[in-house]
């Protein structure tokens, strides 16, 4: 009998991974005709760059950081140094569970996280750039300083694309646009991205209907779970095709554990 389970048990499994795999397949053959459909999408005009400084000077760089957390501050900064990034700033990330003292931990965190990014979000003066990175605190940048002002300035350069999400995980269908970009559906995680000022009140407006849904108790709710939407209908999202960005090893405040990198 028990026999007959674990092979039961080993089909099922096997029959639910190709059904994932037939699923992503099916994802990256639809990506793939949306991107063809919009070959004459133009949001914005093509900025041209000639140098790393004139790409960082085109971008507002922005971390989210919670005032008891001035160590990430400090390795944000020294990173920023490293990576020859001299004009940045700090936006007071909101503490979750000091505002929602009555949610339970998980909800109250990402309710602090979905309120943060909307303040980094609204502090920018897009006049002024032509895109905006925020980062979490946490964001550990695994690209030098060439490698992360071409990877910034291929994707201002493409009309076609909105935000680039330099970290996080592609859990759908993926297609490589160039030798350094592709565009995903299903991105998750918001440790840092890069935003087109015609993007901000799109996402503002996203993570703002996650709200309720945090309030409620329901996962979904999460700004990297909201936006996924926005990669499947109407926006293109796109990543690195190596990683340039990761989660640092820490104790995470919203899962009120020790996590390593990610």
């Amino acid at each position: 009998m028990f026999r007959i389970y674990e092979l039961t048990s080993k089909l099922y499994r096997s029959l639910i991974e190709r059904l994932k795999k037939y699923k992503r397949q099916i994802k990256t053959l639809f990506l793939r005709a949306r991107w063809a459909l919009n070959a004459h999408r133009i949001v914005a005009q093509l900025p041209e760059y000639s140098s790393d400084d004139q790409v960082f000077a085109a971008v507002d760089f922005v971390v989210i950081n919670l005032d008891g957390r001035p160590e990430r501050l400090q390795s944000f900064g020294r990173q920023m140094e490293t990576l020859g990034v001299a004009d940045w700033r700090r936006v007071g990330a909101t503490n979750g569970r000091e505002h929602f003292p009555e949610k339970p931990p998980f909800f109250a965190g990402s309710l602090g996280c979905t309120l943060s990014h909307i303040d980094a979000l609204d502090s920018i003066r897009w006049e002024n750039y032509s895109a905006a990175v925020i980062c979490e605190d946490d964001a550990e940048f695994l690209v030098n300083r060439r490698e992360l002002a071409t990877l910034v300035a291929d994707f201002l350069s493409n009309p076609k694309l909105d935000v680039l999400a330099l970290g996080g995980r592609v859990r759908g269908g993926a297609h490589a646009i160039s030798p350094r970009l592709r565009i995903g559906m299903g991105i998750v995680g918001r440790d840092c991205y890069v935003v087109k000022p015609h993007m901000a009140n799109i996402l503002v407006k996203k993570f703002r209907e996650g709200i309720p849904l945090l309030e409620n108790g329901q996962r979904r709710g999460k700004g990297d779970q909201m936006w996924r939407s926005l990669q499947s209908h109407g926006y293109f999202f796109a990543k690195p095709r190596a990683t340039a960005v990761r989660q640092s090893a820490g104790f995470s405040d919203i899962e009120a554990k020790e996590l390593g990198p990610r």
